[in-house]
């Protein structure tokens, strides 16, 4: 759920069903396979993040994502990945 104030998120939540779409899904390292999108994610996405560990790393995260979101995070170090 994308808002702009605080504690916006707290639910409740639209039922959301699933859009014919699909997006690879992945813990850590370890890619599971793929998952459906629901509602208006429209994009799936790897974002790429710095982790301050005692000996430095990144991580990476892959999920969903709308067009709008994408858009919103120009900056952001999105690879949009399938639409």
């Amino acid at each position: 759920m994308c808002c702009n104030s605080d504690l916006c998120n707290s639910g409740p939540f639209p039922d959301l069903h699933p859009n014919g779409k699909n997006c690879y899904f992945c813990v850590g390292d370890n890619c599971l396979g793929n998952l459906q999108c629901e509602g208006l994610e429209d994009h799936c996405i790897t974002y790429i993040r710095k982790i301050v560990y005692s000996k430095g790393g990144t991580k990476s995260e892959i999920g969903f994502s709308t067009n709008t979101r994408c858009s919103h995070w120009p900056r952001a170090q999105f690879e949009r990945m399938c639409k």
